[in-house]
């Protein structure tokens, strides 16, 4: 006998073609060749540096995907930064990790200025937040987790900056196809302050809001993330677009992930109708 698929089994599905398409974004992500592009795009340290010399000389150590926890139950001092496997639980949520985080370096005149990159991919829409309130609290997390490796005591000034890069690929409404950027700033609500930008300037979010209308935009960063994330075009045609467009050439590993994204949203769109 036939059964009918009932809304929670329907919610079940989506969930896990949620899951799916967001396990296939961050394997496109990860690659070091899409990461240097993201950083020279959506980055003040990085934007005059070449994409291959970012690629070639800017990363510090792996890019970990789904190793680093986020958190909940206080500050866990005893991990670093990046590569940290250890878990934490709770009774709410389970265990969270962060999608990509990585260390990465900017050269200057008189020394190395390291950083910390998290890179975000939310696929679901249906939230009961605002993505950069989320951001805030990823990227301060990313910062408390400093204390212990990276300064101790009272050395704050040892603190790296944190990016929190947020890609939300299917976008709806105005903020579509839209770039935001959220950091700490000085204002001078009285008298003359001189502080150097560098003292706190060390959390920025950036809220990067696409769907497939942004294959056709202008800003060079919002076409290039729309059309590698994409579902509704052919891998073929979106590798052809990448070359022509952005002169981007996709490696075999991005390509078997942009296919498993292009199933999947087939999948979806069948599953709807």
């Amino acid at each position: 006998m036939a059964t009918v698929q009932t809304s929670l089994a329907n919610s079940i599905d989506a969930a896990g073609d949620t899951a799916q398409m967001d396990a296939s974004a961050k394997g496109m992500l990860k690659h070091r060749s899409v990461l240097a592009v993201i950083l020279k795009e959506c980055t003040e340290e990085f934007k005059d540096y070449s994409l291959e010399y970012i690629e070639q000389n800017c990363f510090v150590g792996e890019v970990n995907v789904s190793k680093v926890v986020v958190d909940q139950n206080g500050v866990d001092t005893d991990s670093t930064i990046v590569g940290s496997n250890t878990e934490d639980t709770t009774n709410s949520e389970g265990t969270i990790h962060y999608d990509i985080v990585f260390d990465a370096a900017v050269p200057r005149s008189t020394k190395i200025v390291r950083m910390v990159i998290n890179l975000e991919i939310q696929v679901n829409t249906n939230l009961s937040y605002a993505v950069v309130t989320r951001g805030v609290y990823y990227g301060a997390r990313l910062i408390s987790r400093q204390k212990g490796s990276v300064f101790t005591h009272m050395n704050y000034e040892n603190i790296q900056k944190v990016y929190s890069i947020w890609i939300c690929p299917d976008a709806k409404g105005e903020s579509a196809n839209s770039i935001a950027k959220y950091g700490i700033t000085q204002q001078e609500v009285y008298g003359m302050v001189n502080e150097p930008v560098e003292n706190y300037d060390k959390l920025c979010v950036i809220v990067i809001n696409l769907n497939d209308e942004g294959m056709k935009s202008e800003k060079e960063i919002i076409g290039f993330l729309s059309t590698l994330l994409s579902t509704s075009i052919s891998v073929k045609e979106k590798k052809a677009k990448l070359a022509h467009d952005y002169h981007f050439e996709m490696t075999k590993e991005i390509e078997e992930e942009a296919d498993n994204m292009c199933n999947i949203g087939t999948a979806t769109l069948m599953k709807g109708r």
